[in-house]
Protein backbone atom coordinates (compact mmCIF):
# COMPACT_ATOMS: atom_id res chain seq x y z
CA UNK A 1 0.00 0.00 0.00
CA UNK A 2 0.88 3.54 -0.76
CA UNK A 3 -0.24 6.88 0.08
CA UNK A 4 0.20 9.99 -1.99
CA UNK A 5 -1.62 13.02 -1.99
CA UNK A 6 -4.27 14.05 -4.21
CA UNK A 7 -3.96 15.31 -7.53
CA UNK A 8 -6.87 17.09 -8.53
CA UNK A 9 -5.84 17.28 -12.53
CA UNK A 10 -6.49 13.33 -12.49
CA UNK A 11 -7.81 11.46 -9.24
CA UNK A 12 -11.45 13.33 -9.21
CA UNK A 13 -13.11 10.31 -11.04
CA UNK A 14 -10.97 8.09 -8.44
CA UNK A 15 -11.95 10.04 -5.46
CA UNK A 16 -16.06 10.08 -6.93
CA UNK A 17 -15.78 6.00 -7.59
CA UNK A 18 -14.07 5.50 -4.06
CA UNK A 19 -17.21 7.67 -2.00
CA UNK A 20 -19.76 5.89 -3.82
CA UNK A 21 -18.75 2.74 -3.33
CA UNK A 22 -18.43 3.28 0.47
CA UNK A 23 -21.37 5.61 0.91
CA UNK A 24 -24.07 4.23 -2.12
CA UNK A 25 -27.04 6.63 -0.52
CA UNK A 26 -24.59 9.89 -0.89
CA UNK A 27 -23.98 9.58 -4.47
CA UNK A 28 -21.82 12.62 -5.63
CA UNK A 29 -20.34 13.85 -8.57
CA UNK A 30 -16.71 14.82 -10.48
CA UNK A 31 -19.09 18.09 -10.90
CA UNK A 32 -20.00 18.51 -7.22
CA UNK A 33 -16.31 17.60 -5.55
CA UNK A 34 -14.88 20.21 -7.97
CA UNK A 35 -17.21 23.02 -7.10
CA UNK A 36 -16.94 22.32 -3.06
CA UNK A 37 -13.48 22.68 -3.36
CA UNK A 38 -13.48 25.99 -5.62
CA UNK A 39 -15.75 27.58 -2.77
CA UNK A 40 -13.38 26.96 -0.28
CA UNK A 41 -11.92 30.31 1.60
CA UNK A 42 -8.20 31.33 1.05
CA UNK A 43 -7.74 31.10 4.81
CA UNK A 44 -8.98 27.52 5.01
CA UNK A 45 -6.64 24.47 5.29
CA UNK A 46 -7.30 21.36 3.00
CA UNK A 47 -5.26 18.10 2.64
CA UNK A 48 -6.39 15.19 1.32
CA UNK A 49 -4.52 12.00 0.97
CA UNK A 50 -5.23 8.65 -1.06
CA UNK A 51 -4.64 5.14 -0.39
CA UNK A 52 -3.39 2.96 -3.19
CA UNK A 53 -3.46 -1.16 -3.50
CA UNK A 54 -1.64 -2.31 -6.54
CA UNK A 55 -2.69 0.93 -8.22
CA UNK A 56 -6.25 0.70 -7.28
CA UNK A 57 -7.69 3.42 -4.75
CA UNK A 58 -8.81 1.67 -1.65
CA UNK A 59 -9.33 4.42 1.05
CA UNK A 60 -8.98 8.77 1.21
CA UNK A 61 -8.16 10.68 4.25
CA UNK A 62 -9.03 14.41 4.56
CA UNK A 63 -8.21 17.35 7.21
CA UNK A 64 -8.89 20.65 7.17
CA UNK A 65 -10.11 23.87 8.87
CA UNK A 66 -14.20 24.51 8.94
CA UNK A 67 -14.83 27.76 7.64
CA UNK A 68 -18.39 27.50 9.61
CA UNK A 69 -16.66 27.61 13.17
CA UNK A 70 -13.14 29.06 11.82
CA UNK A 71 -9.92 28.36 14.25
CA UNK A 72 -6.47 28.03 13.30
CA UNK A 73 -5.51 25.52 15.36
CA UNK A 74 -8.57 23.21 15.26
CA UNK A 75 -8.92 20.83 12.16
CA UNK A 76 -11.60 18.37 11.55
CA UNK A 77 -10.83 15.11 9.36
CA UNK A 78 -12.37 12.43 8.00
CA UNK A 79 -12.02 8.51 6.47
CA UNK A 80 -13.57 6.19 3.78
CA UNK A 81 -11.93 3.25 3.13
CA UNK A 82 -13.42 0.24 0.61
CA UNK A 83 -15.21 -2.52 2.68
CA UNK A 84 -13.30 -4.84 1.61
CA UNK A 85 -9.73 -3.33 2.72
CA UNK A 86 -10.95 -2.45 6.17
CA UNK A 87 -9.55 -3.87 9.47
CA UNK A 88 -5.66 -3.75 7.83
CA UNK A 89 -4.21 -0.65 9.50
CA UNK A 90 -5.47 1.53 6.20
CA UNK A 91 -7.36 3.96 8.39
CA UNK A 92 -4.48 4.72 10.88
CA UNK A 93 -1.71 5.11 8.40
CA UNK A 94 -3.64 7.75 6.63
CA UNK A 95 -4.97 9.19 10.24
CA UNK A 96 -1.47 9.35 11.09
CA UNK A 97 0.02 11.43 7.70
CA UNK A 98 -3.46 13.85 7.88
CA UNK A 99 -2.08 14.57 11.36
CA UNK A 100 1.68 15.17 9.75
CA UNK A 101 0.55 17.01 7.39
CA UNK A 102 -1.06 19.72 9.96
CA UNK A 103 1.65 19.80 12.78
CA UNK A 104 3.37 22.93 11.94
CA UNK A 105 0.33 24.46 12.99
CA UNK A 106 0.18 23.02 16.79
CA UNK A 107 -3.17 21.50 16.61
CA UNK A 108 -5.32 21.66 19.84
CA UNK A 109 -8.47 19.96 18.81
CA UNK A 110 -9.21 16.98 16.08
CA UNK A 111 -12.67 17.01 15.00
CA UNK A 112 -14.40 13.56 13.07
CA UNK A 113 -18.04 12.31 13.27
CA UNK A 114 -19.31 8.77 12.50
CA UNK A 115 -23.06 7.51 12.02
CA UNK A 116 -24.31 5.32 15.35
CA UNK A 117 -24.58 2.48 13.03
CA UNK A 118 -21.57 2.08 11.77
CA UNK A 119 -19.66 0.27 14.95
CA UNK A 120 -16.60 0.13 12.85
CA UNK A 121 -16.31 3.73 12.76
CA UNK A 122 -17.36 4.13 16.05
CA UNK A 123 -14.94 1.78 17.05
CA UNK A 124 -11.62 3.75 15.37
CA UNK A 125 -12.52 6.86 17.16
CA UNK A 126 -13.18 6.04 20.41
CA UNK A 127 -10.30 3.89 20.59
CA UNK A 128 -8.28 7.04 19.89
CA UNK A 129 -9.27 8.87 22.13
CA UNK A 130 -12.00 11.09 19.97
CA UNK A 131 -15.26 11.66 22.64
CA UNK A 132 -18.31 12.40 21.65
CA UNK A 133 -19.68 15.90 21.89
CA UNK A 134 -22.69 15.92 20.42
CA UNK A 135 -25.33 14.66 17.69
CA UNK A 136 -27.68 14.79 14.84
CA UNK A 137 -30.17 13.46 13.02
CA UNK A 138 -30.86 13.24 9.16
CA UNK A 139 -34.66 12.81 9.03
CA UNK A 140 -36.05 11.93 5.35
CA UNK A 141 -39.45 13.02 3.89
CA UNK A 142 -41.48 11.04 1.50
CA UNK A 143 -42.82 13.99 -0.31
CA UNK A 144 -45.64 11.66 -1.85
CA UNK A 145 -47.17 10.69 1.44
CA UNK A 146 -47.63 14.25 2.77
CA UNK A 147 -50.69 16.22 2.81
CA UNK A 148 -50.19 19.72 4.00
CA UNK A 149 -54.25 20.13 4.31
CA UNK A 150 -53.84 20.15 7.81
CA UNK A 151 -51.38 22.95 8.20
CA UNK A 152 -53.74 25.26 6.14
CA UNK A 153 -54.60 27.17 9.08
CA UNK A 154 -51.00 27.43 10.63
CA UNK A 155 -50.01 28.62 7.03
CA UNK A 156 -52.00 31.82 7.48
CA UNK A 157 -49.78 33.09 10.77
CA UNK A 158 -47.35 34.57 8.78
CA UNK A 159 -49.57 36.37 6.44
CA UNK A 160 -51.52 37.74 9.53
CA UNK A 161 -48.14 39.69 10.70
CA UNK A 162 -48.13 41.17 6.84
CA UNK A 163 -45.10 38.51 5.82
CA UNK A 164 -44.86 37.92 2.26
CA UNK A 165 -43.67 34.02 1.27
CA UNK A 166 -41.75 34.24 -2.39
CA UNK A 167 -38.54 33.07 -3.70
CA UNK A 168 -35.30 34.02 -4.24
CA UNK A 169 -35.79 33.91 -8.44
CA UNK A 170 -39.07 36.41 -7.57
CA UNK A 171 -36.90 38.76 -5.39
CA UNK A 172 -33.85 38.71 -7.58
CA UNK A 173 -36.52 40.14 -10.49
CA UNK A 174 -37.57 42.61 -8.46
CA UNK A 175 -34.30 43.77 -6.52
CA UNK A 176 -31.29 42.83 -8.29
CA UNK A 177 -27.78 42.07 -6.48
CA UNK A 178 -29.47 43.78 -3.18
CA UNK A 179 -31.53 40.78 -2.75
CA UNK A 180 -28.01 38.88 -2.40
CA UNK A 181 -26.90 41.35 0.40
CA UNK A 182 -29.82 41.51 2.23
CA UNK A 183 -30.33 37.41 2.02
CA UNK A 184 -26.59 37.47 3.34
CA UNK A 185 -27.32 39.66 6.61
CA UNK A 186 -30.48 37.33 7.09
CA UNK A 187 -28.29 34.34 7.20
CA UNK A 188 -25.22 35.74 9.19
CA UNK A 189 -28.50 36.46 12.31
CA UNK A 190 -29.74 33.23 11.73
CA UNK A 191 -26.66 31.07 11.51
CA UNK A 192 -25.23 32.60 14.85
CA UNK A 193 -28.29 30.26 16.51
CA UNK A 194 -27.17 26.85 14.63
CA UNK A 195 -26.14 24.34 17.46
CA UNK A 196 -22.27 23.73 17.68
CA UNK A 197 -20.45 21.76 19.86
CA UNK A 198 -19.67 23.46 23.46
CA UNK A 199 -16.46 25.47 22.68
CA UNK A 200 -17.09 26.47 19.23
CA UNK A 201 -18.17 29.59 18.03
CA UNK A 202 -19.84 30.32 14.20
CA UNK A 203 -17.73 32.38 12.10
CA UNK A 204 -19.64 35.05 10.04
CA UNK A 205 -18.51 34.61 6.10
CA UNK A 206 -17.67 38.40 4.21
CA UNK A 207 -19.98 39.37 2.16
CA UNK A 208 -17.41 38.98 -0.75
CA UNK A 209 -16.66 35.25 -0.03
CA UNK A 210 -20.53 34.12 0.93
CA UNK A 211 -20.94 35.66 -2.69
CA UNK A 212 -18.07 34.40 -4.27
CA UNK A 213 -19.18 30.62 -3.09
CA UNK A 214 -22.76 30.63 -3.93
CA UNK A 215 -20.93 31.69 -7.52
CA UNK A 216 -18.75 28.63 -7.93
CA UNK A 217 -21.70 26.35 -7.02
CA UNK A 218 -23.37 24.09 -8.60
CA UNK A 219 -26.07 23.19 -6.50
CA UNK A 220 -27.51 26.60 -5.86
CA UNK A 221 -30.57 27.27 -6.83
CA UNK A 222 -32.60 30.23 -6.54
CA UNK A 223 -35.90 29.19 -7.48
CA UNK A 224 -36.14 27.03 -4.29
CA UNK A 225 -34.50 29.33 -1.42
CA UNK A 226 -38.04 30.61 -0.12
CA UNK A 227 -37.77 33.65 1.56
CA UNK A 228 -39.98 35.77 3.99
CA UNK A 229 -40.37 39.25 3.79
CA UNK A 230 -41.44 41.67 6.44
CA UNK A 231 -43.04 44.80 5.40
CA UNK A 232 -40.57 46.90 5.46
CA UNK A 233 -38.24 44.60 2.77
CA UNK A 234 -36.30 43.17 5.71
CA UNK A 235 -35.75 39.38 4.60
CA UNK A 236 -36.54 37.49 8.06
CA UNK A 237 -36.91 33.93 7.54
CA UNK A 238 -35.39 31.21 4.81
CA UNK A 239 -35.90 27.68 3.85
CA UNK A 240 -33.12 26.54 1.37
CA UNK A 241 -33.37 23.48 -0.54
CA UNK A 242 -30.39 21.69 -2.47
CA UNK A 243 -30.60 19.43 -5.65
CA UNK A 244 -28.02 17.13 -5.83
CA UNK A 245 -26.14 16.37 -9.40
CA UNK A 246 -27.23 12.79 -8.74
CA UNK A 247 -29.98 11.39 -6.29
CA UNK A 248 -33.88 11.62 -6.58
CA UNK A 249 -34.04 13.57 -3.40
CA UNK A 250 -33.68 17.12 -2.20
CA UNK A 251 -31.30 18.47 0.36
CA UNK A 252 -32.25 21.15 3.11
CA UNK A 253 -29.57 23.89 3.76
CA UNK A 254 -29.80 26.52 6.17
CA UNK A 255 -33.94 27.07 7.45
CA UNK A 256 -33.87 29.97 9.93
CA UNK A 257 -35.76 33.16 11.01
CA UNK A 258 -34.69 36.21 12.51
CA UNK A 259 -35.15 35.97 16.35
CA UNK A 260 -37.59 39.06 16.39
CA UNK A 261 -39.74 37.18 14.17
CA UNK A 262 -40.18 34.10 15.72
CA UNK A 263 -43.38 32.55 16.82
CA UNK A 264 -45.29 33.61 13.67
CA UNK A 265 -45.40 30.43 11.94
CA UNK A 266 -42.79 31.32 9.37
CA UNK A 267 -40.85 28.21 9.28
CA UNK A 268 -43.73 26.32 9.45
CA UNK A 269 -45.10 28.22 6.36
CA UNK A 270 -41.66 28.10 4.30
CA UNK A 271 -41.02 24.13 4.99
CA UNK A 272 -44.40 23.52 3.36
CA UNK A 273 -43.26 25.80 0.53
CA UNK A 274 -40.39 23.71 0.16
CA UNK A 275 -42.44 20.27 -0.01
CA UNK A 276 -44.78 21.75 -2.38
CA UNK A 277 -42.10 22.35 -5.07
CA UNK A 278 -40.75 19.02 -4.00
CA UNK A 279 -44.37 18.23 -5.42
CA UNK A 280 -44.41 20.03 -8.41
CA UNK A 281 -40.79 18.69 -9.54
CA UNK A 282 -41.64 14.85 -8.76
CA UNK A 283 -39.05 14.54 -6.58
CA UNK A 284 -39.95 11.54 -4.41
CA UNK A 285 -37.53 12.92 -1.13
CA UNK A 286 -36.10 15.64 0.82
CA UNK A 287 -34.11 15.18 3.47
CA UNK A 288 -32.58 17.33 5.91
CA UNK A 289 -30.51 17.08 9.15
CA UNK A 290 -30.93 18.84 12.91
CA UNK A 291 -28.85 19.08 16.00
CA UNK A 292 -30.41 16.78 18.70
CA UNK A 293 -31.02 20.24 21.04
CA UNK A 294 -32.51 21.89 18.31
CA UNK A 295 -36.12 20.73 19.68
CA UNK A 296 -37.99 23.23 17.77
CA UNK A 297 -36.97 22.87 14.25
CA UNK A 298 -37.36 18.98 14.81
CA UNK A 299 -40.76 19.36 16.11
CA UNK A 300 -41.66 20.71 13.35
CA UNK A 301 -39.84 18.23 10.90
CA UNK A 302 -41.61 15.67 13.26
CA UNK A 303 -45.21 17.16 12.28
CA UNK A 304 -44.74 17.37 8.54
CA UNK A 305 -43.98 13.37 8.39
CA UNK A 306 -39.98 13.85 8.38
CA UNK A 307 -38.26 10.42 10.31
CA UNK A 308 -35.23 10.11 11.73
CA UNK A 309 -32.37 8.13 10.52
CA UNK A 310 -29.50 6.62 12.49
CA UNK A 311 -27.85 9.05 14.07
CA UNK A 312 -24.65 11.19 12.90
CA UNK A 313 -22.11 11.70 16.90
CA UNK A 314 -20.01 14.09 16.72
CA UNK A 315 -16.61 13.60 18.48
CA UNK A 316 -13.53 15.64 19.02
CA UNK A 317 -9.71 15.22 20.66
CA UNK A 318 -8.19 17.81 22.97
CA UNK A 319 -4.59 18.02 22.42
CA UNK A 320 -3.88 20.94 24.77
CA UNK A 321 -5.90 24.22 26.32
CA UNK A 322 -7.59 26.25 23.64
CA UNK A 323 -4.84 28.97 21.85
CA UNK A 324 -6.17 32.90 21.14
CA UNK A 325 -7.01 32.25 17.39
Amino acid sequence: MTIRDFDPTQDYEKLVALHNAVWPDYPVTVEELQSSDAQREAKIRHHRLLAEKDGQVVAQGKIGQSSWAYHPQKFNLGLEVLPEFRQRGIGQALLAALEEKVADAEPIQFGADAREDKPESVNFLTKRGFVECMRAWESRLRVADVDLAPFAEARKNPLEHDIRLTDLTTLLAEEGEDAYLKLHDMEVECDADVPLPEGEEHTPMAYEDWRERIRKSVRFTPACQFIAVAPDGEYVGISMLFPPKVGDYLGTGLTGVRRAHRRKGIALALKCMAIEYAKAQSVPEIRTDNAQQNRAMLSINEALGFEKQPAWIIYEKRLTAAAAP
